[in-house]
Parts: C-alpha cells; sequence; structure tokens
C-alpha cells in the first residue's frame, strides 16, 4: 500500500506542535478546579439577639395601693395645712387694710353741739401743713364713740376714717405732734387682728427682753426682721 508522500509531509510539519508537550487534564491534581461562583451573595449569619433577664417582681398589688394611698394622704393634709395659713395669713391681711385707714382718736374735749369732723380736720392740718387744701376731701368720715356724758372727765373716742391710705400714713408718722398737745392716734383694730396680737404678745416682750427691736405689723409680728408665729 503506498501512502501519500503529500499527506506525510504535512504530518511531519504539523508535529512540532505537539512534540514534547505533555497533555494537561482537567483531572490532574496539580491544577485542581476553581470553586463555582454562587449567583448570590451570601448574607452574613445574624448574630443571636440578646436576651435581657427578666426580673422577677413579686409585689403585692393590694400593698402597692395601700402603700400609694398613705403617701396621696400625707400630701394631701400638708397641703391643707398649708392652704389653710395662707388663708388665715390673706384674712388678717384683709383685715388689717380694710382698717389701716381708720384711727381711734382720743384726749379731743367734748363740747355741746360740737363739728367733730371740723376739730379732726384742723388738728390733721396743723400735722400735714404741706397738704392743707387736700385733707378736707381725704378725710372721709369722723364720729365720736358714744354721747357726751354729764359729770365725764375723760372724753369719748373718736373714728376718724381716711381714703386714702397715703394721708392716714403721714398723719401716723407725726404723731409725736399729737403727744405734745396731749392728743393721741391708735390704730383701730379688727377683733381678729387683737386676738393675734394678744397671741403674739409673749414674744415680742421676749424678744425685747433679748434686746431685740420687736414690733408689730397689723396681725403680724416681727423681731430683726424675722416674722414671729404663735407656738401651737
Amino acid at each position: 500500500m503506498q501512502v501519500s508522500t503529500d499527506n506525510l509531509l504535512v504530518n511531519n510539519l504539523h508535529g512540532y506542535c505537539t512534540a514534547g508537550v505533555p497533555v494537561i487534564s482537567l483531572g490532574d491534581p496539580d491544577f485542581p478546579s476553581l470553586p463555582i461562583t454562587p449567583s448570590t451573595t451570601p448574607s452574613k449569619p445574624s448574630a443571636p439577639k440578646k436576651i435581657k433577664p427578666q426580673r422577677s417582681v413579686d409585689l403585692d398589688s393590694e400593698g402597692i395601693v395601700q402603700r400609694i394611698s398613705v403617701i396621696f394622704n400625707t400630701r394631701i393634709d400638708s397641703l391643707e395645712k398649708s392652704v389653710e395659713k395662707m388663708i388665715s395669713n390673706n384674712t388678717l391681711k384683709i383685715e388689717g387694710l380694710k382698717k389701716t385707714v381708720d384711727f381711734a382718736c382720743a384726749e379731743i374735749s367734748e363740747v355741746k353741739d360740737q363739728n367733730v369732723r371740723h376739730a379732726v380736720i384742723h388738728i390733721c392740718q396743723s400735722i400735714l401743713p404741706e397738704h392743707k387744701a387736700k385733707l378736707p376731701d381725704v378725710i372721709d368720715s369722723v364720729h365720736r364713740l358714744g354721747q357726751l356724758k354729764k359729770g365725764a372727765t375723760k372724753p369719748q373716742g373718736i373714728i376718724i376714717q381716711f381714703s386714702a391710705r397715703i394721708y392716714r400714713d403721714a398723719v401716723w408718722k407725726k404723731s409725736t405732734f399729737l403727744q405734745n398737745n396731749k392728743l393721741r392716734f391708735a390704730e383701730d383694730l379688727s377683733p381678729a387682728v387683737r386676738e393675734r396680737r394678744m397671741q403674739l404678745w409673749p414674744l415680742v416682750a421676749k424678744a425685747r427682753e433679748q434686746g431685740k427691736a420687736a414690733y408689730f405689723v397689723g396681725g403680724r409680728a416681727f423681731a430683726k426682721g424675722a416674722e414671729l408665729f404663735p407656738d401651737t
């Protein structure tokens, strides 16, 4: 059988491509196959949730209600006492303001058919000459306490009511003039203020014995600027 020389030549020419070159197989252990890339990115495993330990609370509901009731009642009692004290102080202040425009004036001689109002206005004009023209308007009412008694040696007191407190205070501050002229002005205190002053008087007297400046303002007492309260 005759072999074609043309094919032999071609085979010999192309034999150099494979001569001496080892064939690489996919199953060769020196060249392992790459892992297959997944189609989706795997998510990280979620960390386990921390479970807070539950505190065991063993409370009696009835006991809780009782404790709340006690606290509530205690605060209500404290609030009631504070309100009562405020009402008492405000009542005294109101009573004091109602009476601060009044004066009880004594030792003005009594004569028959006397115009007491004119006599009081004349005295006040002597005390406050700078307000001489204004005083007849601000002295609202004047009346004597009781009728003239035959054979009486001491005149009845006179109540003077001012329509403006500023003039009342101005007359009060110049009471030295009244003392020098044997006249006296005193506050017309309400029964509540009088009772309050009687309760506070021992504290005022004690403070004065200790050399402290103690005084009354309406139904309130003070010593060295600090308010005094009656013992309860």
